[in-house]
């Protein structure tokens, strides 16, 4: 997840089943905690260092609008960045 964040800003994971192999650590967390898909967006300073992320965990993707979510995680995101920022 951290590699996705600092290569495309963003790591979204449509189900957790596909990285069970690839990571198997970050998976039983994840399916310990019943998340069964995520999206996650990088937070930066004023100096575009990468000092967190924002996570959307999902443990139920019945009603999930991943658009709508992306859309909402960002703008979010644009306010913490200008708040930490200041």
């Amino acid at each position: 997840m951290v590699h996705s964040l600092e290569d495309n800003g963003v790591d979204y994971i449509d189900d957790v089943e596909t990285i069970k192999e690839k990571d198997t650590g970050f998976y039983r967390y994840l399916k310990d905690f019943g998340i069964i898909s995520k999206y996650s967006i990088a937070v930066y300073s004023s100096d575009n260092a990468m000092i967190g992320f924002v996570t959307v965990d999902f443990s139920n993707k019945d009603d999930v609008d991943i658009e709508n979510v992306t859309r909402c995680v960002q703008d979010k995101k644009i306010k913490i960045e200008t708040l930490l920022n200041l």
